[in-house]
């Protein structure tokens, strides 16, 4: 005669929970948890606000004559757009780093609005309203050179531009995120793990902390016999970029 199997005798491989929600969370949690989401919302509210916007030559005078310049920089490439900037991805066949032979020239105002207008436009008005009396030494400097500078000259030496306030709740955001991957809950992913989604590289819209709240705060989702590896998190992020690159390289060609 048989016996009837023990239902202790085998486990599953992962088990559902259908997890907590946010009221069933501790005192702690809650602040936590709502001071993570609120960084990550203030952060997307500043990249939106600092996206560069396309200037016309008018707008370029006008913040010369306005004393409106904060600060100056010159690009190899046209800077991304919104969905480049969101999505924290150059598709434009380069990168954004600043150059001092770029042809693009960027420049911030007082309300920290970014703005970008190519150098060979903007030159003429920069000559117009170039002081004769600067120096910019010896040799003179001569075409794109000549007209950054110039531009930059009218720049407000009154404000500060070393840190702007647009990104303060990213750098605030990535510090706590750094603290999740050290002292952080880690059951459905090892630390690496979290790592990679979290901070190198991360994912576009920082979408790695809403999966870790979502994952290991709330704790929803199958609970996991072997938990997710750095390897993992390193080869989802590398996908990622490369069908996020790959979709935005699409779109603009259909555009």
């Amino acid at each position: 005669m048989a016996t009837p199997a023990s239902p202790h005798t085998s486990q599953p491989r992962t088990a559902s929970r259908s997890g907590i929600g946010f009221g069933q969370l501790g005192r702690g949690e809650k602040i936590i948890t709502t001071l993570l989401l609120t960084l990550w919302l203030l952060s997307i509210l500043g990249t939106l606000w600092a996206v560069p916007q396309r200037a016309t030559v008018a707008e370029a005078e006008a913040a010369i004559t306005g004393h409106r310049v904060t600060s100056t920089t010159r690009q190899q490439e046209q800077p991304d757009g919104v969905l480049g900037q969101l999505l924290g991805t150059s598709f434009q066949g380069g990168t954004d780093a600043s150059s001092d032979t770029g042809e693009y020239l960027e420049w911030t105002d007082a309300l920290h609005r970014h703005h970008w207008i190519p150098l060979a436009e903007v030159a003429p008005v920069a000559a117009k309203h170039a002081d004769p009396d600067i120096s910019y030494g010896e040799p003179r400097p001569t075409g794109l050179e000549l007209a950054y500078l110039q531009f930059s000259e009218h720049r407000d030496p009154m404000h500060n531009t070393y840190v702007t306030w647009e990104y303060l709740p990213a750098m605030a955001l990535g510090v706590m995120e750094f603290g999740l991957v050290i002292a952080g809950a880690a059951r459905r992913g090892t630390r690496w793990f979290w790592f990679w989604i979290l901070l190198m590289p991360g994912l576009p819209l920082d979408a790695g902390l809403l999966a870790y709240v979502w994952a290991e705060i709330l704790g929803r989702g199958p609970v996991r016999v072997r938990r997710l590896s750095g390897y993992d998190g390193f080869l989802f992020c590398l996908l990622v970029k490369i069908v996020v690159e790959m979709g935005l390289v699409a779109g603009q060609a259909l555009i």
